[in-house]
Formats: structure tokens, sequence, C-alpha cells
């Protein structure tokens, strides 16, 4: 029975070395590539990427101006012991901790 569990245990975590490689390494899990494509980083480009250059990714800019901004704004709340029901920066305001996608949890 403790042989099955370390031997589990070991799995679990090969695979989340494996899929997680990237973080140890210290490297940050964000499609910067994108910004080229919008202001003000659109003028000049960087690490290999040319200035102007369109996003060719599915997701196109969606983590960029709506996913990132939305999981920032609810650590800062967090962090000043409030709980972010509510984005007042998104259109007129709209529900923040209602929407599945701001990463609040």
């Amino acid at each position: 029975m403790k042989k099955e569990i370390i031997l589990i245990a070991l799995v679990f975590f090969c695979v989340v070395a494996i899929f997680f490689y990237p973080v140890f390494k210290g490297d940050m899990p964000f499609p910067g590539d994108l910004l080229v494509g919008t202001n003000p980083y659109n003028s000049r480009g960087f690490n290999g990427f040319a200035a102007g250059g369109v996003p060719n990714k599915s997701q196109g800019t969606d983590v960029i101006r709506e996913l990132y901004p939305w999981k920032h704004f609810a650590i800062e709340m967090f962090k000043k012991g409030q709980i972010a029901f509510w984005n007042p920066y998104d259109f007129s305001g709209n529900p923040l901790m209602a929407n599945f996608q701001s990463g609040a949890f």
C-alpha cells in the first residue's frame, strides 16, 4: 500500500514538473509576444518580433486586454482586504466576482 502511494505521488510530481517546467525556469506563462500588435508597443519590435506584428494565435489578444487585467484587479483588491465584487474600470462597471473568466478564485 505504501509503495503504491509513493509511486502515484512520484508520477504526479513528474507530470507537474513536465507541465510547469517553464515556471520552474523562471518564465512567466503570459503571451507577451501578442503585445507587439497593440499600442504603445507596436512602434518597435522586441525579442525577435517585428514592430506592428499581427497576432496570429487563436486566442487573439483576449489574455492581454481582458483576462490579465481582471485577474490583476482582483488580486490587488484581495491585497487591500476587499472582495472584488464589482469592476468599475470595465465599461461603466461590470460584475467581477460573477465573471468566471476573471480568475478571482
